[in-house]
């Protein structure tokens, strides 16, 4: 079935009135602010008032910023930019690992960097570091150990013995 307003040819959304969602929302904003219901209670806000005398809007933000509607117009903290890590340039991963930024700017874990300043070289992707203690934020470079994770379940034997050696020769 399609829309019953004029040069409108989209299917109904709103069966007892024969609208399409786009005239059915038109029609109903129309009637909403012809109506002779409570206004915002805030400033020039002339949207209809549903909650505890505040539209939608303002009741959103006065909830998310502590009772003050006109506190943010935007998500979060008032003045609190978003989308930044830190200023301190470190922060606590989801995981419980502290990271902290490079001096070339690149985030990395912090014990992974203690390890790869002690080595004097970057860790290669078999390698892992183990935290004695079991405290991911204790980082003190006696307390972390350098491992390696074993080859692949389903190797061939050559390949077993190349990578035997290599770890000897890498690791002695």
């Amino acid at each position: 079935m399609i829309c019953k307003t004029p040069n409108c040819e989209r299917p109904i959304h709103n069966k007892r009135l024969a609208l399409c969602k786009r005239c059915y929302s038109y029609k109903w904003a129309i009637e909403r602010e012809a109506s002779d219901a409570p206004k915002c209670s805030i400033g020039d806000c002339q949207s209809v008032a549903r909650v505890k005398g505040l539209c939608f809007i303002h009741y959103k933000r006065a909830r998310r910023n502590g009772g003050d509607p006109l506190a943010a117009p935007g998500r979060g903290s008032p003045g609190k930019r978003r989308g930044i890590r830190s200023m301190k340039g470190e922060y606590i991963t989801n995981s419980g690992y502290r990271r902290i930024r490079t001096p070339d700017g690149k985030w990395i874990d912090e014990h992974r960097h203690v390890v790869e300043i002690k080595l004097g070289r970057e860790l290669l992707p078999s390698e892992n570091v183990h935290h004695i203690d079991g405290s991911k934020l204790n980082n003190d470079p006696e307390n972390l150990e350098l491992w390696i994770k074993p080859q692949p379940s389903g190797v061939r034997i050559e390949d077993a013995i190349t990578w035997a050696r290599e770890i000897i020769r890498r690791y002695t």
